[in-house]
């Protein structure tokens, strides 16, 4: 399980994120087609590896959520509980572990079709096996 995966399970099983964007709409990548309001999406906006020993690496990664929704209130609502979940979580992911996630930088726009797009970006540092 890849750390965007792992990302994607903590959502879903964090009642107040599901009930406010349900797991059929946070995508990895690009939300494709026509998809209801509120929806996100989670992608990794850079990589670069901080140390490497023989077994090991550690990587700065960032990830960046966006959410989409109908007002700003909800936006921010979203943004607030997406901080509350994973601004300075640890976890576990196949091959892996989150050591710290720390949020660095968040913006919010209103687009030009009425829906409010809120970008917040979060610096994760992992610890990997290595596989060569």
């Amino acid at each position: 399980m890849s750390l965007e995966r792992a990302v994607h399970q903590r959502w879903v099983a964090y009642r107040p994120l599901e009930r406010r964007v349900p797991a059929s709409r946070v995508f990895t990548g690009i939300a494709a087609g026509d998809v209801a309001l509120p929806y996100a999406t989670v992608n990794r906006i850079s990589t670069s590896i901080s140390e490497r020993t023989t077994d090991n690496e550690i990587e700065e990664v960032v990830l960046r959520f966006e959410v989409w929704t109908s007002t700003l209130d909800e936006a921010q609502d979203i943004g607030a509980t997406i901080h509350e979940r994973f601004d300075g979580a640890q976890f576990e992911f196949d091959g892996g572990r989150c050591l710290a996630m720390t949020h660095i930088r968040s913006d919010q726009e209103l687009r030009q079709r009425g829906d409010w797009r809120l970008s917040s970006d979060y610096q994760v540092i992992t610890l990997s096996e290595r596989g060569d």
